[in-house]
């Protein structure tokens, strides 16, 4: 790194966390990395669908979430439940406002660059061997209704899929013979990737370390240590580790573990669900996204995963069933075979999301030496690499690549 190149301790070792050691390593850094659970990636990057493109980075908040969200709010089965809390109120107007159309337009201008250089830097890592496992395949998005067919194809071309390329059921079934009769047309999309979420954020620290990265896992940091604005170590629960600067990449976490220094980060904990089942040779090799019940069934070299749904109920995990079984009818709606499947794990895990459904990426404007990376709710994986490379530029005083003003933190 250019400048000063002060020593570094990210807290966090998800996907965002493990992508910003690595970075600040790359640029001749020093960084420390300290995460709580006894292994990196044990967080929500577990659970992740693993799906990698631009062409899929959309902020959370969209004109069709809000309407949607509205019919779903109730629904203990619906892909988005919002169970009664007045603490939520705040993010439900925010994420309302952060809707309209104008605010949508305004928010992919923002992530469009950030998204193709994330997607540019995950083919990098996957060339130059830092992460293995990637595949290159495509994917496919299915509608179960011509309504939501016509509607979903042309929120993508006006986004970054201008080239969508469109099936209708026979011509789908016939390319993909694992897609169900309970689907109406589907798209597929070229530049996708994916690659199972767990392994890609272990090998990013396995290469962060590789690069003289201290990767400390099994640790949970308690407070930050500061005299007056700038932070001098962080403390944790058996000691401290002095710090030249600090970058909480804690997902959501990060809000609690800053609001005592008068950080407002306007975010909840979305419950994500993920179903591990056996998989089968006649699963299609890319991933199929179930667009109306945002359910992404993708194919892992140990299980065919069911992932998505999204549950705003606060910091706990517990499963719910009827969550589950709506993943599960998901699937046997848009796809064939999969009803009478082994299952092998139910999952639960807590993404970061914003409430104008943006990341939360920058300097604190209480701190002289305190960055933070959090809020990508279910882009995490994806705009990981994107990340660090920002925060590693924002730390060493460089030139950025694109205007980061839509994510910075003081924006709630």
């Amino acid at each position: 790194m250019s400048g000063s190149a002060p020593d570094v301790l990210v807290v966090g070792g998800g996907a965002v966390g493990v992508a910003c050691a690595y970075e600040i390593a790359s640029a001749g850094g020093s960084v420390t990395l300290v995460e709580r659970h006894p292994e990196v990636g044990l967080g929500c990057s577990y659970g992740n669908a693993g799906l990698d493109g631009a062409s899929l980075a959309l902020p959370l908040a969209t004109p069709e979430a809000i309407r949607e969200g509205v019919r779903w709010m109730f629904d203990r089965a619906g892909p988005l439940h919002l169970p009664p809390r007045p603490a939520l109120l705040p993010w439900l107007l925010t994420f309302a406002r952060a809707s309209t159309p104008h605010r949508f337009r305004q928010a992919m201008a923002a992530l469009t660059p950030m998204s193709r250089q994330s997607w540019q830097l995950h083919l990098t890592y996957s060339d130059e061997g830092v992460v293995t496992g990637l595949e290159r395949r495509g994917a496919v998005l299915t509608w179960e209704t011509p309504r939501g067919f016509e509607s979903g194809v042309s929120v993508l071309r006006q986004g970054q899929a201008s080239a969508v390329t469109t099936f209708s059921r026979e011509q789908a079934c016939q390319e993909w013979p694992m897609i169900g009769h309970g689907v109406v047309g589907a798209a597929f999309l070229e530049n996708i990737a994916h690659v199972d979420s767990r392994e890609w954020t272990m090998d990013v620290a396995r290469a962060a370390a590789e690069l003289g990265a201290c990767i400390k896992t099994g640790e949970s940091v308690v407070r930050i240590v500061r005299d007056g604005r700038r932070a001098t170590a962080v403390e944790m629960k058996y000691g401290k580790l002095k710090a030249g600067a600090v970058v909480v990449a804690a997902g959501v976490w990060t809000r609690d573990l800053l609001r005592p220094y008068g950080v407002r980060l306007l975010m909840e904990a979305g419950k994500g669900y993920h179903v591990d089942m056996a998989a089968e040779p006649s699963d299609a090799p890319l991933p199929i996204f179930m667009q109306e019940s945002h359910v992404v069934a993708t194919p892992l070299k140990r299980c065919l995963r069911l992932a998505g749904t999204l549950e705003l109920t606060g910091l706990e995990t517990s499963i719910d069933k009827r969550r589950i079984g709506a993943i599960i009818g998901s699937a046997n709606r848009n796809l064939k075979h999969v009803g009478n499947r082994t299952i092998k794990e139910v999952w639960a895990g807590l993404r970061p999301c914003a409430a104008d459904g943006m990341p939360i990426i920058g300097r604190l404007a209480q701190f002289e030496n305190v960055l933070i990376a959090t809020g990508h709710a279910m882009l995490g994986l994806f705009l990981a690499p994107a990340t660090g490379r920002l925060i590693s530029r924002l730390l060493a005083s460089e030139p950025l690549d694109f205007n980061i003003d839509a994510f910075r933190p003081e924006r709630f």
